[in-house]
């Protein structure tokens, strides 16, 4: 599970690092990917939590605080990627901090995450 779980996020965050160039060019992403983009990274938080949980004991040894850590992180990354469109609506530039919080805490969720998997 551990292995499906690195794999989701690392495909969602190669994914969004191609929407994240796409936007910064000024090109419109294709809807399609966007939510290719949602689903590997909400797979890959499930995935996560499933693999997370199925460690024996889950206690300081199974890396407990980083997989948690990864997980809060992933979550608030997950809620800033809803929020930026509903924020961003009628301008651009209204929604580039919420987007902008949501690769920051992306990026910082999947390293906890990778982290985490590392001491596995």
């Amino acid at each position: 599970m551990t292995i499906a779980a690195v794999l989701l996020l690392s495909l969602a965050a190669t994914l969004g690092l191609y929407l994240g160039l796409c936007y910064l060019k000024g090109q419109r992403n294709r809807p399609m990917l966007i939510g290719t983009h949602l689903l590997l990274g909400i797979g890959g938080a499930e995935a996560l939590l499933l693999a997370h949980r199925s460690v024996v004991g889950g206690g300081a040894a199974s890396g407990g605080s980083q997989a948690n850590l990864a997980l809060g992180l992933i979550a608030a990354a997950i809620f800033a990627g809803f929020l930026a469109p509903v924020i961003g609506r009628n301008s651009r530039s209204t929604g580039k901090l919420p987007l902008a919080a949501h690769a920051a805490l992306a990026a910082a969720g999947v390293g906890a995450a990778l982290l985490w998997a590392s001491y596995l």
